[in-house]
């Protein structure tokens, strides 16, 4: 089982979409949100990370539940999955969130979602965005 397939089945609660880019696939983040039928926040909207606070983000909220800080597996379970996810992606790569200070959403069909996304000079060559709580 490849790494994204093993985070998106890792997490017992939402939604987790995970995807590695490569090759032709590589584009804008516009264009790489927009193919996920994510909505492209505009640039001032993403924070970016240090490659370990990029670690650590995925970690938290693969563990976490987004709305209340709900431990809903341990942290422990899921660390060597979000390393794993960063070292697939190479160097020279930057990332990028949308939870810090405000979050605006990225999700059309979640009321909470954190994302985190990574930058090659070519264009977004990954992303983990996790959902939680359906839209009232």
């Amino acid at each position: 089982m490849d790494i994204c397939a093993r985070i998106e089945s890792v997490r017992p609660k939402g939604k987790v979409t995970c995807k590695i880019f490569h090759g032709v696939e590589i584009a804008s983040r516009k264009q790489v949100l927009r193919k996920l039928r994510f909505y492209a926040l505009p640039d001032y909207f993403w924070a970016e990370l240090e490659p370990e606070e990029a670690k650590e983000t995925i970690t938290r909220y693969l563990s976490e539940c987004i709305e209340d800080g709900e431990q809903i597996l341990p942290s422990i379970d899921v660390e060597g999955l979000s390393e794993a996810f960063i070292s697939k992606l190479g160097s020279g790569v930057k990332f990028y969130t949308n939870c810090e200070g405000g979050y605006e959403c990225i999700s059309r069909s979640s009321y909470l979602d954190l994302a985190v996304i990574a930058e090659s000079e070519a264009g977004m060559v990954g992303i983990i965005c996790v959902e939680d709580n359906e839209k009232p």
